[in-house]
C-alpha cells in the first residue's frame, strides 16, 4: 500500500473529523442485534493476532498492550499527523456493504490538552480500517478524543454501510473484506507524554443497522428505609418516610476545636441490581445556610467491588441552595458517567452516594437538607432485578458472631465466657449469671442480605451433658432488612429426655413465609436461653449454618 493514499486523507484528520461530528454514537441499544463478529478482549492472549500493517515514515510504531479486558496501543509518537494501522485477521472473507461496526474507545487524558486561549484541543484520532483479501483499504467515519471524556469509554459507529466509507482504495473489494483494524492518528501538537488509546466490544453486524429497539420494561426498585448511612460533622436527626420517599436531616456544626467533614448521604441497595438501561431520579434542597461553604456536590454510583462511577459534579456555582434541584438519569450506560474507576460493573451496583464538599475548617452553622421522591427503576427482563439472587453460600466458624443480651444491666457486670475456635465449630462456655437473657451466635449480612425463600435450614449443635437439665433452651433469630423484623421458632429445646452430643437440627424455612421477607435476610441467629441456669452448663460446639435448596 503506499502512503500517498493515507496522507490524501489524513492529512486532513481536523477537518473530517469535524464534518463527521454530526454523526450519532450508537449505545448498544441503539446498535443492538447480535454481532456476526465481535472482539471483546477477555484473555491476555486475546490481543495477539493484531499486527501493525502500515506507518506514515516517521511512525515508530505502538506498544500493544492487554489492558483489564480492553486492547490499548500506546504509540510512540515523533511529529504531528502521524499515523499507523493495525489490523487483524478475520479468517476468511465477509461481505461488508452493508455492515454495521461499533467499538467502545477511550482516550487517556495526555489526548486532552488547554491551549492558551483556554479551549481544550483533542490531539489523537482514529477510523476503522478494513482491508480485503488482496490487501487494499477501505476506511469508515472518522472519531477522535472530541467524542467522548477523558479515560472514559464512548461508544462510536464507524461504519454503516457502503456510504458511510471515507476513504476506498482503487480496486477495494468490500464483499471480500479479510482484515478488521484501526487508524491511529496523531493529531496537531504531540501529548506531553505517552497515553494509551483503547478499544474494547468491537462489534460487526452484517446485515447493517437494525430496526429501533423498544425501550426495556422498567420497574421501581425497592429502596429500604434502614440502608441509609451517613457521614457527618455535627448533630443530626434523619427520617425516612416510605411512602413519600423523603429524608430529612437536620445539620448542625458548633465545635471551634474540630474541623468539619464533607456531608455525604449512601444508600446500599436491598441487593445489588444490574443498573444497564434503567433509571434514577430524585429530588434535593440544600439549606440557604450551606451557600457559603458548600465548595461543591458530586452524585456517584458504587459498584459491588467499591469501584466508583460518577454522575454528576458540580461547583459551588452550579449549586442551587434552598430550593429543590432535581435530578434525573435517564438510562445508565457509559456515556451516563462523566468517568469511572477502571473495571466498574454497571451490572452488579451496591448503591448511590451524594457528596456536599465543605471546607476542612472550624464551622458554626445549621440547615435541613431534604432527599426527596427517590426512585430507582431497572430492567424487569433480568431475573436479578426482581428477587435478590444471592443465597448464603458455603459459611466458615470463622464468621460467627457473638452476642449477649441481657434482662437487667448493674454496674461492675463483667462477661465471663471462654470461646475457641476449631476448622469445623465455634466452642463456646459460658458462666451464666442472673442478670443474663440469651446468646446468640449468628452471621450479620447488613448490607448484602441473602435470599433462603425455598431451602432447608441444618444446624449441627453438640450438647454438653450438663446442659440437659440447666433449663437452657435453643431458638432460630431470622432477621429481615425491612424495619429489622425479626422473628425466632424454637429450635429443639433441650428437655429431661434430650440425648448430649451432636444433634442435626432441621428446620424449613417455607414456616416463616409472611413473618419475615425470605428474600432480604439480613441476619441469622442460634440463641442459646438462660432459662434458670446459672454458672458453668458446659462446653456448645456450633457449626456454622447450611441452607440448602429444596
Amino acid at each position: 500500500m503506499k502512503n500517498k493514499y493515507l496522507r490524501q486523507l489524513l492529512g486532513r484528520g481536523a477537518g473530517i473529523a469535524s464534518a463527521l461530528l454530526a454523526i450519532s454514537t450508537y449505545t448498544y441499544a441503539q446498535a443492538g442485534g447480535e454481532a456476526d463478529i465481535q472482539f471483546t478482549f477477555d484473555t491476555p492472549d486475546s490481543i495477539e493476532s493484531w499486527e501493525l500493517v502500515y506507518a506514515s515514515e516517521t511512525a515508530a510504531g505502538a506498544d500493544k498492550v492487554f489492558d483489564n479486558g480492553s486492547l490499548s496501543f500506546i504509540p510512540d509518537w515523533q511529529q504531528a499527523f502521524e499515523y499507523m494501522g493495525y489490523a487483524t485477521d478475520l479468517g476468511g472473507t465477509y461481505d461488508f456493504s452493508t455492515a454495521l461496526i461499533t467499538a467502545d474507545v477511550k482516550y487517556s487524558d495526555v489526548y486532552y490538552a488547554e491551549n492558551e486561549e483556554g479551549f481544550t484541543e483533542f490531539l489523537a484520532g482514529g477510523t476503522v480500517i478494513m482491508l480485503d483479501d488482496n490487501g487494499r483499504m477501505a476506511m469508515g467515519q472518522f472519531w477522535g478524543a472530541w467524542g467522548g471524556e477523558p479515560n472514559t469509554f464512548t461508544t462510536h459507529t464507524y461504519l454503516d454501510g457502503a456510504s458511510t466509507t471515507t476513504y476506498v482504495q482503487e480496486g477495494f473489494d468490500l464483499t471480500h473484506v479479510a482484515k478488521l483494524g484501526f487508524n491511529l492518528l496523531s493529531e496537531g501538537e504531540l501529548p506531553e507524554v505517552p497515553g494509551a488509546i483503547t478499544y474494547d466490544n468491537i462489534r460487526v453486524r452484517l446485515a447493517g443497522s437494525p430496526p429501533p429497539q423498544p425501550a426495556p420494561p422498567l420497574v421501581d426498585f425497592r429502596l429500604n428505609q434502614s440502608n441509609w448511612i451517613e457521614n457527618i460533622g455535627g448533630a443530626t436527626s434523619t427520617y425516612w418516610d416510605e411512602s413519600t420517599g423523603l429524608a430529612y436531616r437536620n445539620i448542625y456544626y458548633d465545635d471551634t476545636d474540630s474541623w468539619s467533614t464533607d456531608e455525604s448521604i449512601k444508600h446500599d441497595f436491598i441487593w445489588h441490581p444490574d443498573l444497564i438501561g434503567g433509571r434514577m431520579t430524585f429530588g434535593l434542597t440544600l439549606p440557604v445556610e450551606f451557600a457559603d461553604y458548600a465548595e461543591g456536590l458530586r452524585v456517584e454510583l458504587l459498584d459491588a467491588a467499591g469501584r466508583v462511577a460518577v454522575l454528576t459534579e458540580l461547583d459551588a456555582a452550579g449549586i442551587t441552595f434552598g430550593s429543590r434541584m432535581d435530578f434525573d438519569y435517564p438510562k445508565f450506560n457509559r456515556s451516563a458517567f462523566l468517568r469511572t474507576d477502571e473495571n466498574f460493573n454497571l451490572a452488579n451496583v451496591q448503591g448511590f452516594l451524594i457528596t456536599i464538599g465543605l471546607p476542612a475548617e472550624p464551622l458554626l452553622l445549621n440547615g435541613t437538607l431534604e432527599l426527596a421522591d427517590v426512585n430507582v427503576q431497572v430492567d424487569a427482563r433480568k431475573p436479578r432485578n426482581l428477587e435478590n439472587p444471592r443465597t448464603v453460600g458455603k459459611l466458615s466458624p470463622k464468621d460467627l458472631q457473638l452476642s449477649l443480651y441481657f434482662s437487667e444491666w448493674f454496674d461492675g457486670y463483667e462477661w465471663i465466657f471462654h470461646r475457641e475456635m476449631s476448622k469445623r465449630a465455634l466452642l463456646i462456655t459460658q458462666e451464666w449469671q442472673a442478670a443474663e437473657e440469651r446468646l446468640s451466635v449468628g452471621f450479620f449480612w447488613h448490607y448484602a442480605t441473602r435470599n433462603i425463600k425455598n431451602t432447608v435450614l441444618t444446624q449441627r449443635v453438640y450438647l454438653p451433658a450438663e446442659a440437659i437439665n440447666s433449663g437452657v433452651t435453643l431458638s432460630f433469630e431470622f432477621s429481615d432488612a425491612t424495619n429489622w423484623q425479626s422473628f425466632s421458632v424454637p429450635a429443639g429445646n433441650i428437655t429431661p429426655s434430650s440425648e448430649p452430643g451432636w444433634q442435626d437440627i432441621e428446620f424449613d424455612t417455607a414456616e416463616l413465609e409472611g413473618l419475615v421477607d425470605l428474600t432480604i435476610i439480613d441476619s441469622f441467629a442460634l440463641n442459646i436461653y438462660r432459662g434458670d441456669a446459672i454458672g458453668n452448663v458446659g462446653t456448645f460446639r456450633i457449626e456454622p449454618p447450611l441452607f440448602t435448596q429444596k
